[in-house]
């Protein structure tokens, strides 16, 4: 893990895989890259976001667009109004939108890697089992039953971030927000409706390429 928490944790780490993807990308494409646009969790510091813009310039691209990671999320959606929930593998962020402008970001340290630790520790597995077995499909009865309660607490995250904000949609997105019972569990705690995408680990990569290409 390169990144938890939302934090670069392991900067070597960082720039070999931000390398290797450049490069594959490159080959495949038989183009060069020269910039890049990175999402990161929202409110965070100004000095941890220069982490995130120092890998790519030292895997020699530019970094032409910075992005919180629910705005490129609601870009990909078309959300000008709205809340965006961005459920990732180390935080939870979330974010309000009105007329396109963001009014509020909360970003929290509770993600998917919480629930693999859940889920290491009811089990007795280690971390890459546990991991595993919360990407299998056919497993997602019982590991939602361990993890129901990190999903509320997500929930509760993003209740508390928007108990003003009750006129907006609610949109649901990222990888850790996958399990199909994700969508109900946060439209109990927030007591409104959730949308969440057929693909909800997708808008936000799409998103923040979308935003470097909207002019």
């Amino acid at each position: 893990t390169v990144v938890r928490d939302g934090v670069v944790v392991d900067w070597a780490g960082a720039v070999r895989a931000v390398g290797r993807l450049r490069d594959d990308l490159a080959r495949r494409l038989g183009v060069t890259f020269r910039e890049a646009a990175v999402a990161i969790p929202p409110g965070i510091d100004a000095g941890t976001a220069k982490v995130f813009t120092n890998v790519l310039e030292a895997c020699g691209l530019e970094a032409a667009e910075v992005v919180d990671e629910p705005v490129a999320a609601a870009t990909a959606l078309g959300v000008a109004d709205g809340v965006v929930i961005d459920v990732g593998h180390g935080t939870t962020g979330v974010s309000v939108l009105r007329d396109g402008a963001v009014v509020r970001s909360v970003d929290e340290a509770t993600g998917g890697h919480h629930m693999t630790l859940v889920l290491s520790g009811g089990l007795r597995l280690d971390y890459e089992e546990a991991e595993s077995l919360k990407r299998d499909p056919a497993e997602e009865g019982l590991v939602i039953g361990l993890i129901r309660p990190t999903l509320e607490k997500m929930a509760t995250i993003a209740a508390r971030a928007t108990a003003d904000q009750t006129d907006l949609p609610v949109y649901l997105v990222g990888g850790s927000s996958s399990f199909a019972q994700a969508p109900s569990i946060f439209q109990a705690v927030l007591g409104r409706p959730v949308s969440r995408p057929d693909e909800p680990l997708f808008p936000t990569p799409l998103g923040t390429a979308m935003r470097r290409n909207r002019d």
